[in-house]
């Protein structure tokens, strides 16, 4: 009885040490795989530069770009609204440069307002000067107000405005209600005789 104890305890402590071997070689194993990956990934780090356009100072960081706008950064556009521009307009302006960028191989990183390039034309309409990629090419935007919530955008690849590349156009359903067709029979539910 005591030879097959012994031999019991003998064969326990052969499967701990093997137990105890694989676990260090698994953990050695995880911790170099870890420092690995770390290495091998790109690290986020700010860089500045200079917005020609603008004329500011920005930050971006390597390895990021924000999902809003297919990752188009937008710069000194929130000052638009600071000249009475429509934060809705301003949605839709970065949609139609995204939607342009879209149609052209997703070329456009960058749209940058420049510091003087927003003009009152008449009452009616105003016109913006933009930036690609950072002064790589300027181009135009056209607002032409109609009304209340009611406006349409154009895009223009020449100073004179005469190269429209794209289009938008908006009118809020209290400025523009449906037109009901003609023919449509509308029943009075509220009627009496």
């Amino acid at each position: 009885l005591k030879a097959t104890a012994a031999s019991v305890l003998n064969v326990s402590e052969d499967h701990m040490n093997r137990f105890l071997s694989a676990s260090i070689i698994m953990i050695v194993a995880a911790i170099f795989f870890r420092i690995n990956q770390l290495q091998n990934t790109p690290r986020s780090t700010p860089e500045e530069s200079f917005d020609k356009a603008s004329g500011e100072m920005i930050t971006t960081f390597t390895g990021f770009s924000s999902n809003d706008y297919g990752g188009i950064m937008f710069v000194n556009i929130n000052w638009l609204l600071e000249r009475g521009m429509l934060s809705k307009t301003v949605d839709d302006i970065k949609q139609m440069m995204y939607d342009h960028s879209k149609k052209n191989n997703n070329y456009i990183k960058r749209v940058s307002v420049y510091k003087d390039g927003y003009k009152r034309a008449s009452q009616k309409v105003n016109t913006i000067k933009i930036a690609i990629n950072n002064d790589e090419k300027d181009m135009y935007i056209k607002e032409v107000l109609k009304g209340y919530e009611n406006y349409e955008l154009y895009l223009y690849s020449d100073e004179e405005m005469k190269n429209e590349i794209a289009n938008y156009k908006f009118c809020s359903v209290l400025s523009c209600p449906p037109e009901i067709p003609k023919d449509l029979k509308v029943i009075d539910s509220n009627y009496d005789g």
